[in-house]
């Protein structure tokens, strides 16, 4: 049996905020406060699908394995020991675990949640992204403490996914599945005490928690009540941090930036995103047409981006952030096609297109809109990028919706040619190019369908857990060439607090590493 080793996490993450009072005391604070931004949609973990929902739950739920607090490697959760393969998962459970209603957590619940979340009946929207497939087969026993998946075929990076999720829920929540939406029922160190979306959560701590990641427990300094509510203005978080008023926060770009050279400031870095423009390939877009892609791409460099977002981003050189799976041979910008508007206009004309009376490029009659979708990124990024478009004649409509309201949008699939967005932050990625689109329960926003692209990610899943490295570059070279995506620039996000010790678990803030400085 295999014993705790490096793995690395999936992140399709959204950039949030957050904050808490402070306390005092030697047994360390009574209450946490945390704020975070407008993308929070429900408690379920098989229907919820935001790093905000995923920050919540985190307080009520486990996983089967964990990240260990501030590092990336993988640890014990609900599972004690694990083995995985390219194609076959087992865990063994820690006995020692049960519900915060005091019932047991057995094998037998693992399999609940499993067989649930691939269940189409479930509709989970993250069921692809999480498991890889829902092609697998569940086998659990109670008596040894054991659950097994077989997949049917090889999966990405299966390790590196279970460590986000899924969260696992207690049979007497799944017994009333209906309600999950807003109380949930779990093994996490806290349990829910009252709260909505609208008014904000609570959170009490519970005293017999022992298996955290690697057996860690809610020791006395741990704070006994965590509040949680919603805004989305991350500026007004930083300025609350500063003046006293919140003691923990989670913040990037220039917000992050006005609290990080504070003295005493802790830092604990949740993940390097990886910010993207997608684009929507699907016939009846702008963008279906690979000129319009590589034009639009060609405006935007990715120095420029990381002038506008200001020295708390850098440029990207590629997908995949330092330090993520395979990311040391992940250059992929030396194959961008030349860039500026002379480069842009010749992609074009060459495409035969022109413009007409008033500017706008067209073609057949066709005047080019661009609907865009910034779905993550700030006011001034998205008016960056609609002033450089606008400018060289395409027609430029930006969705004002909710960051929410902006993501159903994308998945849905139609409504949208680009988007800003953060994806594959930590490892390659293969659900946001390639597979099943999101009618289907996957995350194919783009609704990417290359032939040579899908037999790269073929062979390097078969590869196995650890290896496929050369094959995952030739992949993300490939969806360059095809313009499916451009990197912008690498942003940290991260938990700041000048009252707390504090670290993070993937992209999560972690419950049991909390506790006052």
């Amino acid at each position: 049996m295999k014993s705790p080793r490096p793995a690395t996490a999936v992140a399709l993450s959204l950039i949030l905020t957050g904050c808490a009072v402070a306390g005092g005391g030697s047994s360390g604070p009574q209450t946490l406060s945390m704020q975070m931004g407008d993308g929070f949609d429900n408690l379920d973990p098989a229907l919820s699908r935001t790093t905000f929902a995923g920050i919540v739950q985190k307080f009520v739920y486990d996983t089967l394995v964990t990240f260990e607090p501030g590092t990336r490697k993988l640890t014990s959760s609900l599972a004690s020991s694990w083995e995985f393969t390219a194609t076959t998962a087992k865990f063994t459970l820690n006995p020692k675990v049960t519900c915060s209603d005091g019932t047991p957590f057995t094998a037998a619940t693992v399999k609940r949640n499993l067989d649930r979340i691939k269940d189409p009946a479930t509709a989970s929207p993250t069921a692809v992204s999480i498991m890889g497939s829902t092609n697998y087969d569940v086998t659990a026993d109670d008596k040894a403490g054991t659950v097994s998946i077989k997949y049917a075929a090889p999966v990405v990076m299966i390790e590196a996914r279970l460590v986000r999720g899924p969260f696992m829920v207690c049979d007497s929540g799944l017994d009333r599945a209906e309600s999950l939406k807003t109380t949930p029922l779990g093994t996490g160190p806290y349990t829910l005490t009252e709260g909505n979306p609208g008014a904000g959560f609570t959170f009490a701590k519970r005293k017999d928690y022992t298996w955290g990641p690697a057996s860690a427990s809610t020791t006395s300094a741990a704070p006994d009540t965590v509040k949680i509510d919603f805004s989305p203005d991350s500026n007004a978080t930083a300025n609350l941090l500063l003046g006293g008023q919140r003691s923990i926060g989670m913040l990037g770009g220039q917000p992050a930036l006005r609290v990080s050279n504070v003295n005493g400031m802790q830092k604990a870095v949740a993940s390097q995103l990886t910010l993207s423009l997608l684009y929507n390939v699907r016939n009846g877009s702008s963008t279906s047409d690979p000129a319009v892609r590589k034009a639009l791409q060609q405006l935007v460099s990715a120095k420029d981006w990381a002038n506008v977002v200001g020295p708390a981003g850098s440029a990207a050189e590629s997908r995949l952030p330092e330090g993520a799976a395979c990311s040391p041979y992940g250059k992929v910008t030396d194959i961008l096609p030349p860039a500026g508007v002379p480069a842009a206009t010749k992609t074009m004309t060459d495409a035969g297109y022109a413009k007409d009376a008033s500017g706008i490029w067209a073609k057949g009659g066709q005047p080019v809109t661009v609907r865009l979708a910034p779905v993550e990124t700030t006011d001034v990024g998205a008016e960056f990028l609609r002033n450089v478009w606008a400018s060289f004649g395409f027609k430029v409509e930006v969705n004002p919706s909710s960051t929410n309201e902006k993501y159903n949008t994308v998945l849905s699939g139609r409504g949208w040619d680009v988007t800003a967005l953060s994806i594959g932050a930590e490892r390659p990625t293969y659900d946001t190019f390639g597979g099943s689109e999101p009618a289907e329960r996957g995350q194919n926003l783009g609704g990417v369908h290359d032939q040579a692209y899908d037999s790269l990610v073929a062979q390097a899943a078969a590869a196995g857990p650890e290896g496929g490295c050369d094959l995952w570059i030739k992949a993300e070279r490939r969806l360059v060439e095809l313009t499916a995506f451009t990197p912008l620039s690498l942003v940290d996000t991260a938990y700041y607090s000048s009252k707390f010790r504090i670290a993070a678990s993937g992209p999560y803030l972690a419950p049991t590493a909390i506790s006052a400085q």
